[in-house]
């Protein structure tokens, strides 16, 4: 049973979890839109994917309070090193246009997901219509360009090369995408390890 004294503690080290995982995004990515922007998100979720810490300032405050419940159940079969993504707003309805790509992994102890770690980017540019995906000239979803309903993007740590592919051939920076969903995968590592830290504790 957890008194006040140590909920606070545990608060304490879950908001410090989230804000490493928003310092390694920061540090790693690529673009001006997570370097300068911060147009980015992070965030620990529990076992049903609502958010539980975030970090003190981002950039993008609008994700936090969504949960990743929807988009999580979309995936089957979740393993250790696995990680799923999403850009697509119709599908688990965590993304609000193209651009915003969206990640979630799964954090296991002892053989049991016990959390998630997720985030989103806003990617450079996913194709369509206009450069960077965005113009209030454009009047249906397919004019921002490619979408991904929810898939993995690693298998047991091993990032799936055809999305990736399929993904570079299909937007004008795919350097700069490609860049920052490494930097994010990275910062939800970051997270799992400092989940499975405070759970051995």
């Amino acid at each position: 049973m957890f008194d006040r004294t140590n909920l606070q503690v545990l608060a304490n080290h879950a908001r410090a979890a989230a804000e490493n995982m928003a310092h390694t995004l920061h540090r790693t990515a690529h673009s001006a839109f997570v370097k300068e922007t911060q147009d980015f998100t992070v965030m620990l979720m529990d076992r049903s994917g609502a958010t539980f810490a975030v970090p003190m300032e981002l950039g993008a405050t609008w994700y936090p309070g969504l949960s990743y419940s929807r988009a999580i159940a979309m995936v089957d079969d979740y393993r250790p090193g696995d990680v799923a993504f999403t850009n697509d707003p119709y599908s688990g309805y965590v993304a609000t246009h193209a651009p915003d790509t969206h990640l979630w992994k799964p954090v296991f102890v002892d053989g049991e997901i016990v959390a998630w770690t997720g985030g989103h980017i806003h990617n450079t540019d996913m194709g369509g219509a206009v450069p960077a995906s965005l113009s209030r000239a454009l009047t249906e979803i397919h004019q921002e360009g490619i979408r991904f309903p929810p898939m993995k993007l690693v298998r047991e740590g091993v990032f799936d090369e055809m999305i990736l592919r399929i993904m570079s051939t299909n937007v004008r920076k795919p350097d700069l995408n490609i860049g920052d969903i490494k930097a994010l995968v990275g910062a939800l590592n970051t997270g799992e390890r400092k989940i499975q830290a405070m759970v051995r504790k």
